[in-house]
């Protein structure tokens, strides 16, 4: 199980990252993007195991109250009450990175893809309340 799991890290880095395009000339260079994709990966994981472990958590275990707050704008139908659980915080994550909730729990790939977009949407909330990114 911990190939998989290390496999499918991988995966989403090389993916969601785009490592493949970075086209780095040595070991070292690549060492340094490892390191700093491997966060990235470890926080997805972290993401996928609350939403199928913990799913009653509150949200705010796994997103600042900026990005429920976003989330929660664009996907009102996700929220069913007023602290949303890690559930409905992941599903209209999901959303954002193009999950149809008919093919089951999103994967990592499809949580990093709505993690980087609403990434982008928090940037943008700030901007427009007159703050910085």
């Amino acid at each position: 199980m911990r190939t998989n799991r290390n496999a499918q890290s991988l995966r989403c880095s090389a993916t969601s990252c785009r490592i493949e395009s970075a086209q780095l000339g040595s070991a070292t260079a690549l060492l340094r993007l490892l390191a700093t994709l491997l966060p990235v990966a470890t926080y997805l994981h972290h993401i996928r195991y609350m939403q199928r472990n913990h799913p009653d958590e509150p949200a705010t275990t796994i997103l600042s109250s900026e990005e429920i707050t976003v989330l929660a704008q664009l996907h009102p139908e996700c929220f069913g009450r007023a602290a949303p659980a890690v559930e409905e915080a992941v599903a209209a994550m999901a959303l954002l990175g193009g999950h149809l909730s008919r093919n089951g729990k999103p994967g990592l790939l499809t949580i990093a893809r709505g993690t980087n977009a609403l990434y982008f949407l928090v940037q943008g909330w700030r901007l427009a309340k007159g703050g910085t990114p």
